[in-house]
């Protein structure tokens, strides 16, 4: 036993773990200043009442659910532009950190854009893609945003595909050159 404290078994009075409270005549402070014993002060020393329960409450924490778009045209051999459409639905505004452009085992494009989206609106972004690697059709594309809640989380958000890639050859044609072709 250590001045001052008595030790209190945790089967008999039926606590988690074994405790210890403080146990003397200068336990208690009166409202003028003093200490010691007096007559029918208190009631006595207690677990109920020298023991304050701890409770840690724990909230799940659901990540803003960010929806968008990335559509486009791409060619092989050639710089493209795609417009990537995101909207926040959250009440928490989140930055947008990158823009990428995967398949199932590679990331073929990243592009940094570090843009804020505050809540409750949506935003178009233009990303320029450099040259386009090779003939990879459409399907096989998941183009990925990559955000940062206000507590500096990192989450991912993948988005509706809408890029459409386009043969080697193939080109869209200016209402201006079909002009020149009759």
């Amino acid at each position: 036993e250590t001045e001052g404290l008595i030790y209190l078994d945790r089967h008999r009075f039926e606590l988690l773990h074994d405790c210890a409270i403080p146990l003397g005549p200068d336990l208690f402070v009166r409202s003028d200043g003093s200490t010691g014993s007096e007559a029918f002060a208190h009631g006595g020393l207690y677990p109920e009442e020298v023991l304050i329960p701890w409770i840690e409450y724990v909230r799940t924490r659901v990540l803003p659910q960010i929806r968008g778009s990335a559509h486009g045209k791409v060619r092989r051999g050639a710089r493209s532009t795609l417009t990537v459409r995101l909207t926040n639905p959250s009440n928490e505004p989140v930055t947008i950190v990158a823009m990428d452009i995967r398949t199932a085992d590679q990331t073929l494009f990243s592009h940094s854009l570090e843009t804020m989206l505050p809540p409750l609106e949506t935003r178009a972004l233009d990303v320029e893609l450099p040259e386009w690697p090779g003939p990879l059709q459409s399907k096989f594309l998941q183009p990925v945003a990559t955000l940062r809640t206000t507590r500096d989380e990192l989450f991912t958000s993948e988005l509706e595909n809408q890029i459409e890639v386009l043969a080697f050859q193939e080109r869209e044609i200016e209402d201006t050159e079909l002009w020149t072709l009759g």
